[in-house]
């Protein structure tokens, strides 16, 4: 249950990551991004990942999404959980005109 609970947070902060390196220059992306993290961890993971929580991470030009939850426990053991916690970032995607290589296109 671990495992594949792993998985889930993994791919829904791929897919968050997704949108927030995709977001142009100076357009809002952290809510988009949440959001996106949010929506496909809930779609992907069902009752897998429980107490689903996302928030944006990195500086700069490196944008990313960290996903948290909890597996469920097979054996309920009082004070047992087993907390799921992954990033998935990048480097923002940037277009670059040729007459300015140091700047991006709309920032």
């Amino acid at each position: 249950m671990w495992y594949q609970a792993r998985h889930v947070a993994i791919a829904a902060a791929q897919a968050g990551a997704r949108v927030a390196r995709d977001t142009a220059q100076g357009l809002p992306w952290a809510g988009p991004a949440i959001t996106a993290a949010q929506g496909y961890a809930r779609q992907l993971g069902g009752s897998l990942l429980q107490g689903t929580s996302a928030h944006v991470v990195g500086s700069g030009n490196v944008r990313g999404v960290e996903v948290e939850g909890l597996a469920p426990s097979i054996i309920p053991i009082p004070g047992l959980t087993f907390r799921i916690d992954e990033t998935s970032q990048g480097p923002t995607e940037c277009f670059r005109p040729s007459g300015d290589p140091a700047q991006c296109a709309g920032s």
